[in-house]
């Protein structure tokens, strides 16, 4: 199961539904439309500060260049 994230187009609401498989229909739970539409949720980066960039915060590769 997957958690996406849903935008209503008759009341104008966010919400958050888990589907099995992705040619499920979802239903607004808040007035049951079925006009909604998945929307693309922002990715969060683990590790660093909360300022620095995903670039910066990947640990991918070793800091302080070559050697």
């Amino acid at each position: 199961m997957i958690l996406y994230e849903f935008f209503c187009n008759n009341c104008q609401k966010e919400f958050e539904e888990l589907v099995i498989n992705s040619n499920d229909k979802v239903k607004c739970p808040f007035c049951g439309s079925k006009d909604v539409k998945r929307i693309l949720s922002p990715v969060r980066a683990k590790g660093g500060s909360s300022t620095s960039s995903i670039a910066q915060a990947s640990t991918c590769m070793p800091s302080g260049g070559f050697s």
